[in-house]
């Protein structure tokens, strides 16, 4: 599809523009088309084009206190996301090293993109060893 057309689309409805979006998914938007930009995850987007990773925003996370666990993180403070096994839904996979996640502060605004380092797995709990890659005003 030509750009043109793409954009003749958009403006007579037939694709879903980037205003039909709710400001809280419009900032989500906008906050994942600079992290991964400015984190330079996908460096040869711009030439390959978008595959599965860079075309699909990676999951939110705020944890059980938002605010508290997202200055926690920031300060780095906070580095490891530990969930009980019996909290984690059976049918989800387990975390994977590289995966990627956005937190989120006490008002759902996103404030880091994290990358996950080291999994560690027992019968008791799955904990995530997260790193920030991109900071909101970075």
């Amino acid at each position: 599809m030509k750009v043109g057309d793409f954009l003749r689309e958009i403006s007579f409805g037939i694709l879903p523009s980037h205003t039909d979006l709710s400001p809280s998914e419009q900032a989500l938007e906008a906050f994942w088309n600079r992290a991964r930009t400015r984190a330079k995850l996908y460096p040869l987007e711009s030439l390959l084009g978008a595959d599965d990773m860079s075309a699909f925003r990676p999951p939110t996370f705020s944890g059980d206190n938002p605010q508290e666990f997202c200055e926690g993180v920031l300060a780095g403070e906070i580095s490891e996301i530990r969930t009980a096994r019996a909290d984690f839904p059976a049918e989800a996979p387990e975390p994977r090293v590289g995966e990627l996640s956005i937190l989120l502060d006490g008002d759902d605004i996103p404030q880091a993109l994290l990358r996950t380092r080291q999994v560690d797995v027992t019968d008791e709990e799955i904990v995530e060893h997260v790193e920030i890659i991109y900071r909101a005003g970075q």
